[in-house]
């Protein structure tokens, strides 16, 4: 099961299309009709689904795991940092996304919840500013959450 992330604003927000390089770290896209109940978790008319490079939200967590084990086989460690490096790029990415569109509103409002699980009522409610938006030494999304990015 994947972690979905999505957005909302209203005003539209500019489409990042899948498949523009063979790594590409963040891409945003209009709802599918699989997707549509996630409406119900935004206060904002334009809602669109955000990927990270691995085509989901999971991608948008890093720094979890420690493989510290000197057990470990040594090209294990190596995959193991270029997928941390990857995975941080996505929230870098992510993060640049809201920045930039925040100039245009005084909020973003985000929701992450399992695949399916879109009609959930939310769990967690989150007010951030755009200040304290920054890439901390490790970063996933919570269940059912709704983050609101001020300014």
């Amino acid at each position: 099961m994947c972690m979905m992330l999505y957005t909302a604003s209203d005003v539209k927000l500019p489409l990042v299309p899948a498949g523009q390089q063979d790594y590409q770290p963040i891409y945003v896209d209009e709802l599918s009709e699989y997707n549509l109940d996630v409406k119900k978790q935004f206060t904002k008319k334009y809602v669109y689904y955000i990927g990270s490079y691995q085509g989901c939200g999971c991608g948008f967590s890093y720094g979890q795991y420690d493989i510290e084990d000197k057990e470990v086989n040594e090209s294990f460690i190596e995959i193991f940092n270029a997928e941390q490096e990857k995975r941080k790029r996505s929230v870098r990415e992510l993060f640049n996304y809201i920045t930039n569109n925040l100039k245009n509103v005084s909020e973003i409002e985000l929701y992450s919840c399992w695949a399916g699980n879109e009609k959930n009522t939310s769990k967690h409610k989150l007010h951030i500013s755009l200040a304290n938006l920054s890439l901390p030494n490790k970063f996933s999304f919570e269940e059912d959450q709704l983050i609101i990015v001020h300014k």
